[in-house]
């Protein structure tokens, strides 16, 4: 009886959350492409979450907000956390490429929210550490 309920608890950690082999976290429920509108901006936003934890933010609709970043990213059961990415540059402003010939990228800032999930995960609601709740509907 130890075993199935080892083993039951076992599958639904590995269900609900994943590591990568740089020991970041996702939660897979959250993987997938998200649009919403944010009030405090006035501007609509598409956030993608890629299941390796890389993602893009892009801001767009008004007069001031196109504004898109690249990312990767992490959540827990209840907080997810963005960082934002830029190309490196050498010591003599050149950029950094890889072996590949791509250009390697840094993390330039990082921002934490906290973060509830509808029940048929669809709806996803962001709030910012200023209290302001961003609405995301998942786009299929």
């Amino acid at each position: 009886m130890k075993k199935i309920v080892l083993f039951v608890l076992t599958v639904s950690i590995v269900t609900f959350s994943c590591s990568d082999s740089d020991g970041v976290s996702i939660n897979q429920d959250l993987v997938g492409s998200w649009s919403g509108y944010v009030m405090d901006r006035g501007c609509d936003v598409d956030l993608i979450l890629n299941a390796d934890a890389t993602g893009e933010l892009e801001f767009y609709g008004g007069l001031d907000c196109y504004d898109y970043d690249e990312l990767t990213w992490s959540a827990s059961s209840s907080s997810l956390t963005l960082n934002y990415l830029t190309e490196s540059l050498d010591e003599n402003g050149n950029y950094v490429l890889d072996e590949g010939g791509n250009y390697v990228y840094e993390v330039y800032d990082s921002v934490e929210f906290n973060y509830e999930l509808d029940s048929t995960g669809d709806v996803l609601n962001v709030t910012d550490d200023e209290g302001q709740t961003t609405t995301l509907n998942r786009v299929e």
